[in-house]
């Protein structure tokens, strides 16, 4: 009996310290993006809008409106990692990480250890994918 309950014990200690872990991981990812958010935005505030109208070559404002339109789509790509990052860090501290959100089913470590924002096991994303 004693040794049942020093297994699970044990079990939770590792728990513990995998999620301590991925957890701190989370928080250098939220300030990787918040750092690259900050660059990206204050690069959105330099004089990066063409001026239409002017006297300049239409294949330059082409490229800067092409440009314009990268730098928007990679900052929306940072803020919704970062949406993922913070609910994740959330689900920590709610006692929820490491579920499935489709079967509720635990997420492995192994997964988590990857990809820590993950918010399906890998059943499910088979699954959804059509495999």
């Amino acid at each position: 009996m004693f040794s049942k309950i020093l297994k699970l014990n044990n079990k939770d200690d590792r728990k513990k310290k995998q999620i301590e872990k991925i957890r701190d991981k989370l928080t250098k990812e939220k300030e990787s993006l918040e750092n690259e958010l900050k660059k990206l935005v204050d690069l959105e505030r330099q004089d990066l809008l063409p001026e239409f109208g002017d006297d300049r070559d239409e294949d330059i404002q082409a490229d800067q409106v092409e440009e314009l339109g990268n730098v928007f789509a990679l900052r929306q790509v940072l803020e919704n990692d970062l949406k993922s990052v913070i609910a994740s860090l959330e689900k920590i501290k709610s006692g929820d990480f490491g579920v499935c959100e489709k079967c509720h089913s635990p997420i492995k470590y192994r997964r988590l250890k990857i990809r820590p924002s993950a918010k399906y096991c890998m059943k499910c994303v088979k699954s959804m994918e059509g495999r």
